[in-house]
C-alpha cells in the first residue's frame, strides 16, 4: 500500500545540526530540508545529505509520507521523500530527475 502524498512546494532552505523533533532542539548530525506550500511548512530530516543540489526559491514535486506536526509549530514532518522533479512555472520549464 502506497501512502505517499504528492506535494508541490517551494524549497526554502537547508539547515544542518538541529533536530526539529527534539523539544529542546538539541544539536544533532542531521540535515533539514524545508519546503513550503500555501503557508504550510514541510521539514524533511535526513542523516544523509541529499545528493542533488536543491535551489532555494525553486518549486519541486515531491512524493512523501506526511508525519506529525513538529514541536513549536515548525511545520509537518515528512519522510521517505522522493523528489520527482524541479518545476519552473514562470518559464514553463519542467525538469524531471530520474
Amino acid at each position: 500500500m502506497n501512502n505517499k502524498t504528492d506535494i508541490i512546494a517551494k524549497f526554502i532552505n537547508t539547515a544542518y545540526g538541529v533536530d526539529y523533533t527534539d523539544r529542546y532542539m538539541c544539536p544533532a548530525e542531521i540535515y533539514n530540508y524545508i519546503f513550503e506550500e500555501n503557508k504550510q511548512s514541510y521539514v524533511w530530516q535526513s542523516k544523509q545529505r541529499y545528493e542533488m543540489d536543491l535551489t532555494e526559491g525553486s518549486i519541486y514535486h515531491l512524493k512523501a509520507r506526511v508525519g506529525n506536526r513538529l514541536l513549536g509549530g515548525r511545520g509537518l514532518s515528512i519522510n521517505e521523500v522522493e523528489i520527482i522533479g524541479q518545476m519552473n512555472i514562470d518559464n514553463k520549464i519542467i525538469r524531471l530527475t530520474q
